[in-house]
């Protein structure tokens, strides 16, 4: 250990001497200062100083130089970190790229424009796996979710030197997302974007939406002082910005937690949490040291849950005031199986314009022609289909697989297809090819994995990734270090003499850091410490490394084994078997059999009210009449809720408790909402103009069976989003599909590629938009027996749902 960290101290020393020696001594010791642990072992000349000489070089020929604040140069423009991206060399690869870009440009707003369209012409947006890519790695997909996209934005900004800031609502409160977004100082201020979304400065798509979030969050690397009143919290390396008031009118929420005797108590955990993905989920987590907190949240329901050990309460807060005050009383945790409305903001239509517009239809020619470049062209060479996925899935990095693939003999061919064939489309597309072959070497020589049913290998073995963790390469370092320390183990005994080491030699340290990935086994192993889950995901890539069948459990909180059963290993007990017991589930509706509609996760979840309310991730056994869930003893909670056109949920929460006594628990979920609860008004935004849309061709038939009417521009996230979360539910469609786009010929061969060859697509003129009522776009609208059943409009992520609830 000593030895370890006498060789970090002495590369430290190396990599900031380089640092100095290319004239940015300072900004690297800035860097440094703020940087996580494991970032600190892994910067190196690459990813370290040649991305500060980019900018230093970028900075001493960029027009704007002489504008930019000093303290915004340091925390808006030096970060090589945005959020926790895997560390890359992007400043100085793109800086002769992107200079040349806005080397002409008079203005900040001008050149923030031009690169905004650059990176539209790269990528668009597809949801991804919940770990995060580097901004090449972004390139070379083409796509990313929106948190990708805007690393991508914000490094291409700050490579130019523009100062720019990650920006974030940790979860929508009126729909089923969450979003990231960007905000760029130029020389009147700060001002929103969206990532690769050509729009005018404050006019994204979310101008809206981030009016009636709960709260809008900023993490600023480094000690960062903030303007006045926007400092949530100071942590140890970065700062929390409150933004909320620049987005929306927020009320002022204050919160008292106090005992049965009233006496306040200190050190109490608080969650504010809305509503999303069927159950409440934090925005906000705070220890309140004296039992009292002060907090600006958007204008919307707000449930608030205080725990200290076995001691909770909670209460739902609406905010009909401009400062609430609230007393919470700690007593033991009770919840009641309930129902109730959870109300979220309304805003005005909003009637402002933007002043610019780029050139669409060029950009998105640019971005195909990009796009093309990214696919593998010798798909007619290609027999094998899994090689192919793994080569298409690549995108534009299968340039560098394919050279690797061809210069392998015949059989590293087929142990090259095999082996690959278990990352998922993400890895592969960061995936280097140096290192490969040795971990494919020990992955094919595991002596140990024989005994082990061949499904739980193609589980739990030979998939590289655990978890969220960085990737990496770990079965070779591994082994490596383990079969010299655990020489002569008995196979059975191995998983016992791992937990041990790990206990005696890797510090767990729980300490939140914004600015740091989720460390991969062989970082944990090098910096010797990590938290409760990275700790565990080295456990279960040791135990995988020695072809030992391992997994995190469903809450993240522990390790499980395959030892001719399921075993489970946590810091707070020994290992034990892990005793589960099934649950079926049956969903009903107004006496009907629903569960064959009703999905984990988007229609219900499963909690556990721990410190924080914890949405625990299942993949339940599906029948068309019910659903299997195995669970360990303890207190559970069901969500279900429907949103209506407004995204304000009728809640309904169950509590299960498993005892372990019974073979299987039976559980009936009545999903149905009382006819009273529902006006018209929560389903019906407008009525469309039905006699204009008869001039379309959808005739007295069409409307008295049922006609699904779509207004989209899918140049935007917000309608292609939307339109994605419904394509399940319109292949099924048995009415007629009509569509209104802005793009048809692009929705057309979207539609198409779908398997939607049905629909009606027309143009949506200005022209037309105008007569139809200035409508807000995108709009979705089903008729039904001659009756507006439902009309939406903005972001609504659970439209498939509601065409299935109303089909």
């Amino acid at each position: 250990m000593k030895e370890l960290i006498f060789l970090m101290i002495l590369f430290s020393n190396s990599v900031l001497k380089l640092a100095r020696r290319e004239g940015v001594g300072s900004w690297a010791e800035f860097i440094w200062r703020y940087s996580s642990e494991v970032d600190r072992a892994e910067f190196n000349y690459e990813n370290f100083v040649l991305n500060l000489k980019a900018i230093k070089e970028n900075f001493e020929r960029v027009p704007w130089k002489n504008v930019i604040p000093e303290k915004y140069f340091y925390h808006f423009v030096l970060p090589l970190r945005v959020t926790q991206e895997p560390l890359e060399n992007f400043y100085y690869v793109y800086k002769d790229t992107l200079y040349e870009l806005v080397k002409d440009c008079k203005s900040i707003k001008e050149a923030v424009l031009r690169i905004n369209e650059w990176c539209f012409t790269k990528i668009e947006y597809k949801p991804t796996d919940p770990w995060d890519q580097s901004a090449v790695a972004t390139i070379n997909r083409g796509f990313g979710r929106c948190e990708e996209m805007s690393i991508l934005f914000i490094k291409a900004l700050r490579t130019v030197c523009i100062p720019v800031r990650y920006v974030y609502s940790p979860w929508w409160p009126f729909t089923e997302s969450n979003h990231a977004w960007v905000e760029v100082w130029t020389e009147d201020g700060w001002h929103f974007l969206g990532a690769a979304e050509p729009t005018d400065f404050d006019f994204a798509w979310f101008r809206t939406a981030s009016r009636r979030t709960a709260l809008v969050l900023c993490s600023v690397f480094g000690k960062y002082e903030g303007e006045k009143g926007e400092v949530l919290k100071k942590c140890e390396k970065h700062t929390i910005l409150n933004l909320t008031k620049n987005y929306t009118y927020p009320f002022l929420l204050r919160v008292k937690i106090v005992d049965e005797k009233g006496k306040p108590v200190s050190n109490v955990g608080l969650s504010l949490c809305v509503w999303n993905y069927s159950a409440f989920v934090p925005v906000w987590n705070d220890t309140l040291e004296g039992g009292y907190g002060e907090f600006f949240i958007g204008r919307t329901d707000i449930f608030l849950l205080a725990r200290k050990g076995e001691a909770g309460t909670y209460s739902l807060i609406k905010p009909e005031r401009d400062t609430v005050e609230v007393v919470l009383t700690l007593r033991q945790f009770y919840m009641p199986d309930s129902a109730f409305w959870v109300r979220t903001i309304k805003v005005p239509l909003d009637t402002l314009k933007p002043g610019y517009f780029p050139n669409m239809d060029s950009l998105i020619r640019i971005r195909e022609t990009n796009f093309r470049l990214l696919k593998f062209p010798y798909a007619d060479k290609v027999k094998d289909s899994t090689l192919l996925s793994i080569l298409n899935n690549a995108r534009g990095n299968w340039i560098k697989l394919w050279q690797f693939y061809e210069n392998l003999d015949s059989l590293s061919k087929v142990k090259f297809s095999k082996y690959l064939s278990y990352f998922g489309p993400k890895d592969l597309v960061m995936l280097d090819t140096i290192g490969l072959r040795e971990e494919i070497t020990f992955l094919d020589s595991m002596i140990f994995a024989r005994e082990v049913p061949s499904k739980l290998i193609d589980s739990f073995v030979a998939p590289p990734r655990i978890f969220r963790e960085e990737f990496g390469y770990y079965r070779a370092v591994l082994y490596r270090t383990f079969s010299r320390i655990f020489n002569g183990t008995p196979m059975d005994a191995f998983p016992l003499f791992v937990f041990d080491w790990v206990k005696k030699n890797i510090k767990v340290v729980n300490k939140r850091e914004f600015y740091k990935p989720f460390q991969n086994a062989v970082q944990t192993l090098k910096i010797r410490k990590g938290t409760e889950a990275e700790v565990y995901v080295l456990v279960a890539s040791i135990l995988r490394t020695f072809g030992i069948p391992a997994k995190l459990s469903s809450s993240y909180d522990a390790v499980e084994y395959w030892a001719y059963g399921w075993k489970n290993f946590t810091f707070k007990q020994n290992v034990r078997e892990v005793s589960s017991f099934p649950v079926k589930l049956v969903f009903v509706s107004n006496g009907v059999n629903v569960t064959s509609n009703v999905n984990y996760y988007y229609n219900y979840s499963l909690v556990k009210f721990d410190q924080i309310p914890v949405r625990l991730d299942f993949e339940p056994i599906i029948s068309d009449s019910f659903q299997i869930l195995h669970l360990e003893r303890g207190e559970y909670f069901l969500f279900h809720g429907f949103r209506n056109v407004f995204g304000d949920v009728f809640a309904k929460i169950k509590k299960i408790y498993i005892d372990g006594c019974e073979d299987t628990l039976n559980v009936v979920f009545d999903t149905s909402i009382p006819i009273e609860e529902l006006r018209e008004s929560d389903l019906v935004v407008r009525t469309p103009n039905l006699q204009l849309l008869k001039e379309f061709g959808i005739n007295e038939d069409d409307f008295n069976n049922k006609v699904f009417i779509a207004f989209i521009d899918f140049t935007s996230e917000i309608s292609v989003s939307s339109l994605n979360s419904a394509l399940e539910a319109l292949k099924s469609f048995k009415g007629k599909i009509v569509i209104f786009a802005k793009n048809p010929e692009f929705v057309r061969n979207y539609l198409n590629k779908e398997g939607i060859t049905s629909a009606l697509i027309f143009s949506l003129s200005d022209d037309l938009e105008k007569r139809l009522g200035n409508i807000q776009i995108p709009g979705f609208c089903l008729i039904k027996n001659g009756k507006t059943t439902f009309y939406v409009e903005g972001l609504v992520l659970n439209l498939g749902s509601l065409l299935r609830f109303f089909d």
